[in-house]
C-alpha cells in the first residue's frame, strides 16, 4: 500500500463560506466551501522565539558588532551567552595593527563553530595578537583554526598579555609555530606574558618547527601556570 506523507498543522482556523445563489442545507456540504488557515508544524522544529533563543541571538549580534568592527580597539567586552559562529569565515581579532589591548571576558560561555583559515605569515586564532595590556579570560572555544607559516593558536596566535581560564576543543593546524592555546607566549618587550588555568581537550594540534599542546613557543618572560 503506498504511503501518503502527512503534515501536522498548528493554529488551524476553519472558515465556512456559502456559495452565492446555491441552496445551503444543514445536512449537506455540497454547496459550501471550507478553507483552512494554517501553518505546517515541521518535524523536529523548535520554537525560536523563546527567551533562551532570543538571549543567544542578542549575545551573538553584540559580539559580532564588537569583534567585526573597530570597537575592540577601544572597548572591553563581556560575553553574555553561548554563541555559534558556524558559517562565518572568521578574521582574527587584532590581525592587523593595532593589536588587541583591551579585556575580553567570555563569562564561562562557549564560542562554538569557530572557523579560521588564514594562509601566509600571519598571527592566527580567535585573536591574532593579545598585546601586553590585554586580557582574554573565561571563554570555552571549539572549532577549527588553520594558519600558514606564521604563528597559530586556538585562542591566539601570539600572547604578549594574559590568557586565563580558557579552554579549546577542536583542531589547530599550522606549518609554523603552533599551539592549542597560543602559538607563541612571551612578550617582545620583555613584559610578563601569562597563560593560566587553561586547558586543551579533545583536540588535534598539528604544526611545523615548534608545536605544543598549550603553546608552540614559550619565549622570554612567558609563563604557563595550572594549564594542561
Amino acid at each position: 500500500t503506498p504511503h501518503t506523507p502527512t503534515t501536522t498543522y498548528a493554529d488551524t482556523t476553519l472558515h465556512h463560506t456559502d456559495i452565492p445563489g446555491e441552496p445551503n442545507e444543514a445536512d449537506t456540504h455540497h454547496n459550501s466551501t471550507y478553507t483552512l488557515d494554517c501553518e505546517p508544524l515541521h518535524a523536529g522544529s523548535e520554537d525560536t522565539n523563546t527567551p533562551e533563543a532570543n538571549a543567544k541571538e542578542e549575545a551573538q549580534a553584540a559580539f559580532l558588532a564588537w569583534a567585526q568592527s573597530d570597537r575592540w580597539e577601544t572597548e572591553d567586552f563581556t560575553l553574555a551567552h553561548d554563541i555559534d559562529l558556524t558559517g562565518i569565515d572568521w578574521t582574527p581579532i587584532g590581525m592587523y595593527y593595532p593589536y588587541f589591548t583591551k579585556t575580553f571576558d567570555g563569562g564561562g560561555h562557549t564560542i562554538s563553530g569557530l572557523t579560521v583559515n588564514v594562509t601566509g605569515d600571519s598571527y592566527v586564532g580567535l585573536f591574532a595578537t593579545i598585546d601586553v595590556t590585554a586580557t582574554v579570560r573565561n571563554p570555552n572555544v571549539s572549532g577549527s583554526v588553520t594558519g600558514g607559516t606564521g604563528i597559530t593558536g586556538g585562542i591566539a596566535g601570539t600572547n604578549d598579555g594574559t590568557i586565563t581560564g580558557c579552554t579549546f576543543t577542536g583542531t589547530v593546524t599550522g606549518s609554523g609555530r603552533t599551539g592549542g592555546i597560543a602559538g607563541w607566549n612571551g612578550d617582545r618587550d620583555r613584559s610578563a606574558s601569562l597563560i593560566s588555568g587553561c586547558s586543551v581537550t579533545n583536540a588535534t594540534i598539528t604544526g611545523g618547527e615548534r608545536t605544543g599542546g598549550i603553546v608552540g613557543v614559550l619565549d622570554h618572560d612567558g609563563y604557563i601556570i595550572g594549564s594542561s
